[in-house]
C-alpha cells in the first residue's frame, strides 16, 4: 500500500504533461523578406497547437504568435520570427527553411495566381480549379523550383474564390475569406517552393479592404499583426528591401500599395494619399531600383468583353507620380492584367519614364487578347508614349537573371510559359 501514492505522483504529473501543448510539426512554413530589412520566419499550426521553436545560426529561438484563431473563418494559428537579412541558417523540426542570399542573382516573379470562382457582374466565372491546364500554378511553381531561385517575387492576388462554385467537380466547395480558401488558393501550391528561396509578397486589389484583406494581413502582410476591427487600411506604408547592402550588384526594390481605388473614377484624396506612399522612393540613395506596385502604372491591352476594351493602366498612380520617377528607377514591376507584357516608354515632357513589366498570368483566368493585337508601336498614353508594347498569351513566369556583365542592359528578363518553355527575352537596366 505504501507504493501507492508514488504511482498517482507519477500519474498525476503524466496528466499534467499530456495537458500541455506541443510543438507539434506545422502545417505551413516559409521566409519571406519584410520591411526594416528583416527576414519573416512564419509558420502555421493547428489551433490548439504551440509555436515551433526555430534554430537560427545555432541558436534556438521561440516564435510569437502572430495571429490567434477566428472561430469560424480562420482555424489556425500564425507564427512568427524575425531575423536580420544576414542570418545564414534556419530551420524547423530539421528542416532547411531559404534565407536571403548576398548574391542574388536569379529572381522569380509570379502574380495574379488564385482560382478564379466570383461574379462578374451578374455571369458567374467558375476556372477549372482541379484542371492543372485550366489552372496551372502548381505546374508553374514546381517548373520555377527548377530555375533554383535566389528570391520569388509575388506581384499580388492570391485568393479569387469569392462566391460558392457551383460544380463542385469543377472547382470545390470553399470559398471566401478564410483559412480553408487560402490554404486551397495560395498556401497548399506555395508549398512547391517554400523550401527554395524567400518570399516577397506585393499587396494586390483582391486583398484590398472590400476582398480578401483579412487573410493578406493575417498571412503575408510585412507589417506586424493587429486583430483590431480597424485594421484593414486602403492604403499601407511603402517599404524598401535593400538587397545592395548584401551586395553591390544587387537591385534594391521598392514596394508599394496600390490595392485600393477605382481605375476609373479617380479621387483627388487617393491621388494625395498615392503620392504620399510614393515621396519616400525620391529619398532612396540607391543606384538602382525596381518599383513594384500591383497595378500597372501604364499598359496598353485590348481586353476583350471588359468594358471600355483598353485598358491603359491606372489612372490614379499615373496621375499621382508618373511623371515624378527618379533616374534610378529603371524597372515597374506589376500584374493586375492577366497576361504577360513589356512596354518600352518615354515621356513627351523629356522626364524619366522605366520600362513597365506586367506579370498577370500565373493562374488566374487570362484575359482575352485578340492575337493580332499582341505587338503595338508608337502608343500616346497620355503625356507618355510607349515606342513598344509586346504582350504574350498563355499562363506563365518569369526569371529575372542579373548578369555578371559590365553592360549598362545586364539584366535579362525571360517570360515562359507554365511548362517552362521560353516565350520572350529581352534585356533592361538593374
Amino acid at each position: 500500500m505504501k507504493f501507492v501514492p508514488i504511482k498517482m505522483k507519477y500519474l498525476f504529473i503524466c496528466l499534467i504533461l499530456l495537458s500541455i501543448p506541443a510543438n507539434a510539426k506545422p502545417l505551413f512554413t516559409w521566409s519571406q523578406v519584410v520591411n526594416n530589412n528583416q527576414l519573416s520566419v512564419r509558420a502555421i499550426v493547428l489551433e490548439d497547437e504551440q509555436c515551433p521553436i526555430v534554430n537560427v545560426d545555432d541558436q534556438e529561438l521561440e516564435m510569437s504568435v502572430r495571429a490567434f484563431p477566428q472561430k469560424g473563418v480562420f482555424n489556425d494559428k500564425v507564427c512568427e520570427l524575425l531575423v536580420p537579412q544576414t542570418t545564414s541558417l534556419i530551420s524547423i523540426d530539421n528542416v532547411d527553411l531559404p534565407v536571403i542570399s548576398r548574391k542574388i542573382r536569379k529572381i522569380a516573379v509570379i502574380g495574379d495566381t488564385g482560382c478564379i470562382v466570383s461574379l462578374w457582374g451578374t455571369r458567374l466565372s467558375q476556372q477549372h480549379c482541379m484542371s492543372s491546364e485550366e489552372w496551372p500554378l502548381k505546374k508553374i511553381l514546381s517548373n520555377i523550383s527548377a530555375h533554383n531561385p535566389d528570391l520569388v517575387i509575388h506581384v499580388g492576388d492570391y485568393l479569387y474564390r469569392a462566391v460558392q462554385c457551383i460544380d463542385v467537380e469543377r472547382c470545390g466547395n470553399v470559398y471566401g475569406d478564410n483559412s480553408e480558401t487560402w490554404k486551397a488558393d495560395w498556401l497548399d501550391p506555395s508549398m512547391l517552393l517554400s523550401g527554395k528561396a524567400p518570399f516577397l509578397f506585393v499587396r494586390g486589389n483582391h486583398e484590398n479592404c472590400d476582398r480578401s484583406y483579412m487573410g493578406w494581413f493575417r498571412y503575408l502582410d510585412p507589417y506586424q499583426y493587429s486583430s483590431s476591427s480597424d485594421r484593414c487600411q486602403n492604403f499601407t506604408d511603402s517599404w524598401e528591401f535593400n538587397a545592395r547592402e548584401l551586395d553591390s550588384k544587387n537591385i534594391d526594390f521598392y514596394i508599394f500599395d496600390s490595392s485600393f481605388g477605382n481605375e476609373k473614377n479617380v479621387l483627388d484624396s487617393d491621388i494625395e494619399h498615392l503620392k504620399k506612399q510614393f515621396l519616400p522612393l525620391l529619398k532612396s540613395k540607391s543606384s538602382s531600383v525596381w518599383f513594384l506596385t500591383h497595378r500597372p502604372v501604364w499598359s496598353y491591352a485590348v481586353l476583350k468583353g471588359k468594358a471600355g476594351n483598353l485598358y491603359y493602366g491606372n489612372l490614379a498612380q499615373q496621375e499621382a507620380f508618373g511623371d515624378l520617377f527618379p533616374d534610378n528607377v529603371s524597372v515597374i514591376l506589376s500584374g493586375h492584367v492577366h497576361l504577360s507584357q513589356v512596354l518600352d516608354l518615354k515621356s513627351k515632357k523629356q522626364k524619366h519614364i522605366p520600362m513597365q513589366i506586367i506579370v498577370g498570368n500565373s493562374g488566374a483566368l487570362l484575359h482575352a487578347v485578340p492575337k493580332d493585337m499582341l505587338l503595338f508601336e508608337d502608343v500616346e498614353m497620355g503625356d507618355v508614349v510607349a515606342n513598344t508594347v509586346k504582350s504574350d498569351l498563355g499562363f506563365g513566369f518569369t526569371i529575372v537573371e542579373i548578369q555578371e556583365s559590365k553592360d549598362v542592359d545586364n539584366v535579362m528578363v525571360t517570360f515562359y510559359n507554365s511548362s517552362g518553355e521560353k516565350v520572350r527575352q529581352f534585356y533592361t537596366k538593374s
